[in-house]
């Protein structure tokens, strides 16, 4: 059985890397190109969405998919908190910082259309795929219950405080999302609630 993490960054992957690593798995963390390690490991996780989950279930048939979401305005000012944190600490530039409104606005257009093409490829088999909401209550406890692993020491991992910027990128947060109608935080996957309802009747999750 191979598990495999393909929800973005800035989603609890460090968590959920932790928890399967204590629990016994081989993981692998923050690395690309998982196809040319698949042998070796059980779980995979961080970046997922940058990876061909197609082509993993194709070579590993017997394997698990977590979809791990949060809140789309979190998960924007979390990616930008990051990238300011990165470059204070190496006074280089990163993926993360500095961004403008359309790198942004990029980010929300590729993750909409990543979260639909993952919930329309597991359609036909919607036992393999699993979607977590990180931000919800005892969420931890819903994922590996459902993946029926016993964990002991329950924690989030990798969590940080916020940056002298934060005001900022919510600011510039909010801006962006009232731009695109998109004021409901319950939009978390997709931006159409009634699709979203459709498929999430045929997926486990905690939404």
């Amino acid at each position: 059985m191979k598990y495999f993490v393909i929800g973005y960054n800035k989603t609890a992957t460090t968590t959920i890397h932790s928890i399967f690593s204590k629990s016994g798995f081989k993981c692998i963390h923050n690395y690309r190109n998982w196809e040319n390690i698949i042998n070796s490991f059980d779980c995979f996780s961080d970046n997922g969405n940058l990876e061909n989950f197609k082509n993993l279930d194709k070579i590993c048939p017997n394997s698990t998919f977590i979809l791990n979401v949060r809140n789309l305005d979190s998960w924007i000012i979390s990616r930008l908190n990051h990238g300011h944190r990165e470059y204070l600490k190496t006074n280089k530039t990163n993926w993360a910082y500095p961004v403008g409104i359309n790198d942004i606005k990029t980010w929300i257009l590729d993750r909409e259309k990543y979260h639909l093409e993952v919930l329309e490829y597991f359609l036909n088999n919607p036992k393999k795929l699993i979607i977590v909401n990180i931000e919800k209550k005892n969420w931890i406890n819903f994922l590996f219950n459902n993946l029926n692993i016993k964990f002991s020491k329950v924690e989030n991992y990798n969590v940080h405080s916020s940056t002298n910027r934060n005001n900022e990128y919510f600011r510039i947060t909010k801006e962006i999302l009232n731009s695109y109608n998109y004021n409901n935080k319950n939009k978390l996957i997709i931006q159409n609630n009634v699709l979203l309802e459709n498929y999430l009747k045929i997926y486990k999750n905690n939404i």
